[in-house]
């Protein structure tokens, strides 16, 4: 982020068990002042640090100054969307959560993780990684299976479910989260969601885990796409680069 000066810069990170924001600033690192919140992302626009808490919430900071100054603190309720996300709300997936600044729109984007895919791509329970004529247990990453994007209306503090992108491309992982225009992104799609593996809790787990959960997602046609046919998994897995 700069500030004021293209030649000053400011970074911020989500760090710790409790995941509280802190950013560097002239060499020296401030917290920001909550500690009753916990972050899930954050992201940078017009000189403002965008911050999306655990429970949903979207906060606005103005850290450019000596001390950081919250200008905004919103808690909007969630369109319910219970018919497409239900069979993604079982106990064997996760969701990541994102915050995307795109134009003058604020998305929330939900990312829904099979935590055991098997070959077929499949979601499969747990305990089925291992039978009684097993020596040993099935490797079953997780796998991203399906997105859900919302559009935040402040006035009626809401987060709308949007059905489409148009010509829109995001760019989500472990990175801050990108909004482009599909035509600046040569061999991108519009209307899809292009993803990386940031599910870093699960890489120190197993050597099988970590940088194969990438690929693309297609709004309308509300499914996955390889990326790349030529890998599998990039270990470590890579992030994006917006020039």
């Amino acid at each position: 982020m700069c500030c004021s000066s293209p030649s000053r810069y400011i970074l911020a990170i989500i760090y710790g068990s409790n995941y509280k924001i802190a950013y560097c600033n002239s060499a020296t690192w401030v917290e920001l002042p909550d500690d009753k919140q916990s972050y899930c992302d954050i992201v940078f626009s017009s000189n403002y640090l965008y911050a999306l808490t655990q429970d949903g919430s979207v906060e606005v900071w103005n850290i450019c100054g000596q001390i950081p100054k919250r200008l905004i603190l919103l808690t909007p309720t969630a369109e319910a969307n219970y018919k497409e996300e239900k069979p993604y709300l079982e106990n064997n997936f996760s969701r990541n959560l994102y915050l995307v600044v795109s134009a003058e729109e604020i998305l929330l984007v939900t990312r829904f993780i099979g935590n055991f895919v098997n070959d077929d791509g499949l979601v499969i329970e747990e305990g089925d990684l291992l039978s009684s004529e097993d020596t040993q247990p099935l490797i079953c990453p997780y796998r991203t299976k399906y997105f859900s994007v919302y559009k935040l209306d402040i006035e009626d503090k809401r987060w709308k479910k949007m059905r489409s992108l148009h010509d829109k491309v995001l760019f989500l992982g472990a990175n801050e989260s990108v909004s482009m225009d599909a035509k600046a992104c040569l061999g991108c799609e519009a209307n899809s969601i292009y993803f990386t593996d940031d599910r870093w809790e699960e890489m120190t787990l197993d050597y099988m885990y970590g940088g194969h959960d990438w690929g693309v997602f297609n709004l309308q046609e509300k499914c996955v796409k390889s990326l790349m046919q030529c890998a599998n998994r990039i270990d470590p897995p890579p992030i994006w680069v917006v020039l």
